[in-house]
């Protein structure tokens, strides 16, 4: 799994953490919803950096991906942004639905493998 997701997204809490409450967005996914937006967003971003190593090669045509990843949740861009920033303020929600999201990547990768 790509570790510098999971740096990023810890910074990302750590720097958005504010004494002031954030408002509700107007659709707010709950957090099974957005395990699975994560989930495909995630297992999409590892397929492009797996092709192309270099971020700055794919960047563009990910950014394009996941508009069908989004349209399949029916939701959008702006939607998935401003829930992570409501659920930024709230750093143990937030980590417990990264860490749903890990496991459930993790199992999608363990019910793969054949055991011998």
């Amino acid at each position: 799994m790509n570790k510098s997701f999971y740096i990023l997204v810890s910074f990302f809490i750590l720097g958005c953490e504010s004494k002031q409450p954030i408002e509700q967005p107007s659709i707010l996914l709950n957090k099974s919803q957005l395990i699975g937006v994560i989930v495909d967003v995630q297992i999409l971003e590892s397929h492009y950096n797996n092709m192309f190593q270099r971020k700055q090669v794919y960047a563009n045509a990910l950014d394009s991906a996941t508009y069908f990843v989004f349209e399949n949740h029916n939701i959008n861009k702006s939607i998935f942004e401003e829930n992570l920033k409501y659920y930024s303020h709230q750093p143990d929600t937030l980590f417990g639905i990264y860490e749903s999201a890990l496991d459930t990547i993790n199992n999608r990768i363990n019910s793969g493998v054949k055991k011998q």
